[in-house]
C-alpha cells in the first residue's frame, strides 16, 4: 500500500504541476483542485498505512479518520468551483431574448 502510494503521489504532484501554468480556465482549475485533493489524499493514506504497520490494532481508528477529513476537503473545495461555474452558466449577458424553446 505504501509503494503504491508513493507512486500515486508523485504522479499527482507531476500533474498539478503541470497544470499550475494555466489556471484561467475553470476546467484546468478544477483539475488542479481534483489533482491537489488526490495528492492529500495519497498523503493521508500513507500517514494511515505508516501508523496501522507501526501500531497495527490500536491504529485502526486512523482510516476512518483521514478518509473523513480527506471527504470535508474536498466537499469545501468542490462546492467553492461548483458555485463558481453555477455562475458562469447563469451568466448570459443580458441575452435571454436570444434564447428559443
Amino acid at each position: 500500500m505504501i509503494i503504491v502510494g508513493v507512486i500515486a503521489l508523485i504522479e499527482g504532484l507531476l500533474v498539478a504541476w503541470v497544470l499550475r501554468k494555466e489556471m484561467d480556465s475553470l476546467n484546468v482549475r478544477s483539475t488542479f483542485m481534483h489533482m491537489i485533493a488526490d495528492a492529500l489524499a495519497t498523503v493521508g493514506v500513507l500517514l494511515a498505512g505508516g501508523a496501522i504497520l507501526l501500531w497495527g490494532q490500536a491504529a485502526q481508528w486512523v482510516d476512518p479518520a483521514v478518509t473523513a477529513l480527506i471527504a470535508i476537503y474536498i466537499f469545501v473545495h468542490a462546492f467553492k468551483e461548483i458555485r463558481e461555474a453555477i455562475s458562469v452558466l447563469m451568466d448570459m449577458d443580458g441575452k435571454v431574448e436570444n434564447l428559443t424553446l
